[in-house]
């Protein structure tokens, strides 16, 4: 578990987070999918953290800084950091006076995990890019870069010395994660955050990052090619899937070692965290198209980390499913869509009646054909909304309407109604998916990409689960 340090007392804060809360070289790069490409996840690692929250003051400080308010500071202060920590101009600016203003704002990660190899446990080194949002030094970056991480360190601009960071949270659901420096005190430069929504295609945009893990401050510049995308994210360890909806895209050129890094609008602003490069489907790098996510999503997401612990109001169904293919289908006389492995108890499915040997077809009339699918029409609910699920039940289809429970940090491990023994005893690597998605450090809802031209093979337990239930 990860902590996160600040001015005052480093001991202090431990105690209160307590109370508060119940050289190898290695690639960074996952992979995107959509239609015809797949999306590369720039310079990320692999890891599930667990991250400690609280509620301190410190925290509503930077909440509030993220929403536009900043707390009383003395006038001298406040000055000092009207002129030299962050403050954007109202009026548009050439690229160099943008640079100038922002770059020191942009930092270079480092990052240590451990792997296992044929000789034993090794270190891995990874890098990636992060922006400083807060004069107390808070960086936020993307979840994947500093995922699986043992040491964290981060350089400035202004600084040949590397310094140490840790991380104070993270949600591997929405990519984002946030660091402290905890060896260096402020103030430092940060970079105010834009209204996201007043971004406009064909705008001036501008990138700042590591790319390579060797070259930071690199600046690149285009304009927003697209906005409201939605692309898929592979884990480079895990090999599970994450969709990442209303990102921006952009031609100034990402790539490895960007993620993490600012892209900014002309008069200085953050507008996106940079996240994603696309290749084509063979693996052929495609230049000019990169993805962020913007600034709005940074500002919630944050402000739901530091504020309660986990993201609130994220719907929770409560099965384990894995994906039944067309092939899968014809071999067992069954629709396409989503089959229920297993049902948690006292969870949304359970109280609505879901049974395990369920296929879940369609969503409020939308079609499921897959966990993928089943989870974007589910993440456009929130926690308490009413929806009306198509089940196919026995050869005949049924209704059945579900009030979505919360996503919440785990208490313990979720105990499931009539669970066979066979999925009790799978591994992690074979193909049945848990539907619960992620606050930080929660197992994904992966889903199979919806345009994959193969169809991935029924894990042994399976088909022991549905020749006995044919």
């Amino acid at each position: 578990m990860e902590n996160e340090n600040t001015n005052f007392d480093y001991q202090a804060f431990c105690e209160q987070m307590q109370k508060s809360m119940p050289k190898a070289k290695k690639s960074g790069l996952g992979i995107f999918f959509k239609t015809a490409f797949a999306l590369i996840l720039v310079a990320g690692l692999g890891f599930s953290l667990f991250a400690n929250f609280v509620l301190l003051k410190r925290y509503n400080t930077l909440a509030d800084k993220l929403n536009g308010v900043e707390t009383p500071v003395n006038k001298s202060e406040q000055i000092e950091h009207e002129s030299n920590e962050g403050q954007s101009l109202a009026a548009t600016m050439s690229t160099q006076q943008v640079v100038k203003q922002a770059i020191s704002a942009v930092v270079a990660i480092k990052t240590e995990v451990e792997v296992q190899n044929f000789w034993g446990k090794d270190m891995a080194v990874g890098a990636g890019s992060g922006v400083l949002i807060d004069k107390e030094g808070y960086i936020v970056t993307n979840y994947h870069v500093v995922e699986g991480a043992q040491n964290i360190s981060i350089k400035l601009a202004s600084d040949e010395k590397p310094h140490k960071a840790e991380l104070v949270a993270s949600d591997s659901r929405t990519d984002l994660a946030v660091l402290k420096i905890v060896d260096k005190k402020g103030p430092f430069p940060f970079i105010h955050l834009a209204d996201s929504d007043k971004v406009e295609i064909g705008e001036k945009a501008i990138a700042i990052g590591n790319p390579l893990g060797d070259l930071e401050g690199t600046v690149t510049q285009g304009i927003i090619s697209g906005m409201n995308r939605e692309v898929y994210t592979k884990s480079a360890q895990s090999g599970k899937l994450t969709r990442l909806s209303n990102v921006l895209q952009t031609d100034a050129s990402i790539n490895a070692g960007n993620s993490g890094g600012a892209l900014l609008n002309a008069r200085g602003e953050l507008i996106g965290i940079n996240t994603a490069k696309a290749t084509s489907r063979d693996g052929v790098s495609v230049e000019g198209i990169g993805f962020a996510i913007p600034s709005n999503t940074v500002k919630k997401i944050i402000n739901e980390l530091l504020m309660n612990g986990y993201v609130s109001g994220r719907p929770y169904l409560g099965v384990r499913v894995t994906d039944l293919t067309e092939s899968n289908s014809a071999m067992y006389g069954m629709p396409v869509g989503v089959y229920v492995i297993a049902v948690e108890k006292n969870s949304a499915a359970d109280k609505a009646g879901l049974r395990r040997h369920d296929i879940i077809t369609k969503l409020d009339g939308e079609d499921t054909k897959n966990s993928t699918m089943l989870n974007a029409v589910k993440d456009r609910y929130k926690a308490g909304d009413t929806a009306e699920l198509e089940v196919w039940r026995q050869g005949e289809l049924k209704k059945i309407k579900v009030t979505f429970g919360e996503v919440k940090p785990e208490a313990s491990t979720p105990e499931f109604v009539d669970k066979p023994n066979e999925i009790m005893e799978s591994k992690p690597d074979e193909s049945f998916e848990d539907e619960k998605s992620s606050n930080d450090n929660h197992a994904k809802v992966e889903g199979k990409e919806p345009e994959a031209t193969s169809a991935p093979k029924l894990a042994q337990h399976e088909k022991k689960d549905m020749d006995a239930f044919k």
